[in-house]
């Protein structure tokens, strides 16, 4: 089994061309024409049943050898009907993910809440879509580098309201320049608020903020939300522009991407502050979650080294800790979470067997978020089932309790940022 590669003429280093997988076809597929220069990969796609909610990871890979470079200046996304989210994501060359991935094979898929959880590091997004179809483009002169034999993610997620079954189907089209115009290779970045809590009836805002360790250049910034998330808003944080605003979204759906009119330059230090305001008109609490009936609150985007020679370093992190004044911050930044009081510490370490050979440390630096876990019916089971696992098939075994508790992965989440940064090595498999 494996997934379907339709293509051209393909730019890129090593000749680059692609004389394999089946012809063109002359009718555009989910709306998406193959491209005169790149290639076209489709997922097989899965049935989803009559209100059945499923989200797949399902591998497919770059054509080519590992000698062939692919510059990526385009994408184009293309969902079938009753899709809720596609996202592209892929694989860097010799990170877990990239083992992981070859371990399943392509062609082949897996319940997941996303490539990253699902596959931990060396997973980069790429691109995402909240409607049938969509683009995204980088800059001229700007392009992502790929090889051949990458693998590739189709993270597509689907809810099925009607009465028939439904074919879950995705396409992603690489639209490819040639190497001489390529003056900076990009990367990404993303942020991730995982403390989203908004009681029944009421609307609330979470607001957030993540600063980067190298000098770089920002094209764009792409919202993430559910259908609750009403007004969308991002600023600068640190330095001389700290605080001047960038953008307000008012739509989840349609108004997702915002485009710098040139890259905005971000200093080391420096970074992003966004708030997500939601609209809760539930009887329930709404959290971070991985369902439809969840909310998420996520700020991510292309970018490259500002200066030659120079790497991105760290640009992914999860908001995980609110202080005082209602802004959270990753678990390494602002000081980190506030260190447990001495009630927190004793209870914490009676959970000592719970928590492994690692309680000390994490009872000491992280009980507050560890408790709150523990003591949430729907982050429990994720804490019990994760806690131990160190290979794919038992990670992938618990995969299944994130669709059964999906509100509790964003306690969960924060308890193993703080566990992660406070204790290093002690840290449960992510989900």
């Amino acid at each position: 089994m494996s997934s379907l590669l339709l293509g051209s003429t393909a730019c890129g280093s090593n000749g680059g061309g692609i004389t394999e997988g089946p012809p063109a076809e002359p009718e555009p597929y989910l709306g998406l024409a193959v491209p005169e220069n790149g290639f076209q990969l489709r997922s097989i796609g899965a049935e989803i049943g009559p209100g059945e909610e499923r989200e797949y990871c399902e591998i497919a890979q770059m054509p080519g050898a590992p000698t062939d470079e692919y510059y990526v200046s385009s994408l184009e996304l293309a969902n079938g009907t009753s899709s809720h989210h596609l996202g592209v994501a892929i694989a860097l060359s010799g990170t877990q993910a990239a083992v992981e991935l070859a371990a399943l094979g392509v062609g082949n898929r897996i319940e997941c809440p996303g490539p990253g959880l699902a596959f931990g590091e060396g997973i980069e997004l790429i691109a995402t879509i909240q409607q049938p179809y969509g683009t995204s483009a980088l800059p001229s002169g700007v392009a992502r580098k790929h090889h051949g034999g990458d693998f590739v993610v189709f993270d597509y997620h689907y809810a099925n309201t009607g009465v028939v079954p439904i074919k879950a189907r995705s396409a992603v089209n690489f639209h490819l320049i040639e190497p001489a115009r390529v003056e900076h290779l990009a990367g990404g970045f993303g942020l991730n608020d995982v403390t989203i809590d908004i009681p029944p009836g009421a609307t609330a805002s979470v607001t957030g903020e993540c600063h980067f360790g190298t000098d770089m250049l920002v094209s764009a910034l792409t919202r993430h939300t559910h259908k609750w998330g009403t007004e969308f808003s991002v600023w600068h944080s640190g330095g001389a522009r700290s605080g001047e605003h960038i953008w307000t979204s008012l739509d989840w759906q349609h108004e997702t991407e915002f485009t710098f009119s040139e890259p905005a330059l971000v200093r080391a230090g420096e970074g992003f502050r966004y708030r997500c305001t939601y609209a809760n008109d539930t009887t329930r609490r709404l959290r971070f979650g991985t369902n439809v009936t969840d909310e998420m609150c996520m700020l991510y985007g292309p970018a490259w080294p500002a200066h030659a020679g120079e790497a991105l370093g760290e640009t992914y992190c999860n908001v995980s800790w609110v202080d005082p004044s209602g802004i959270g911050h990753p678990a390494n930044e602002a000081g980190g979470f506030p260190k447990p009081n001495a009630s927190e510490i004793a209870v914490c370490g009676a959970l000592g067997p719970v928590l492994d050979s690692c309680g000390s440390c994490i009872c000491n630096s992280c009980a507050t978020p560890s408790l709150k876990c523990a003591q949430d019916p729907d982050c429990l089971p994720l804490l019990a089932c994760f806690i131990g696992c160190t290979d794919l098939g038992c990670t992938q075994a618990c995969h299944a309790l994130i669709r059964r508790h999906s509100s509790g992965a964003g306690l969960f989440m924060a308890a193993g940022e703080c566990v992660r940064v406070e204790c290093p090595g002690c840290l449960p498999a992510a989900p």
